[in-house]
């Protein structure tokens, strides 16, 4: 599985996941596995550190880690069923926020 590591590029492509976070944060490192474990090797992840955007941090500070695959967001807890479910585009619980398209 592909990670890396991002503070400028938010806007991960349909093959990618961004996983929101910071460093020092052991439930974030907990997501990170988790994500490895319940998706394919050719899965990209790119690590966004909120501390580094005032606005990600303001929103995001009190839910992370979070994982956003296109315009959908999983807030912690949650598990590889859940993951996957995100991943196949198939929202099915309340941890699931639709972002608002520009």
């Amino acid at each position: 599985m592909n990670t890396e590591n991002s503070t400028k590029d938010m806007t991960g492509s349909n093959s990618d996941i961004l996983l929101f976070g910071t460093l020092g944060c052991h439930l974030c490192d907990q997501a990170l596995a988790l994500i490895q474990q319940s998706l394919p090797n050719s899965v990209v992840i790119k690590q966004i550190d909120i501390v580094d955007d005032p606005a990600l941090l303001e929103s995001m500070a009190l839910r992370i880690p979070v994982v956003q695959v296109g315009n959908m967001e999983l807030n912690w807890p949650f598990d590889a069923g859940d993951i996957q479910n995100l991943w196949q585009r198939q929202p099915s619980g309340r941890r699931y926020l639709s972002l608002k398209s520009n």
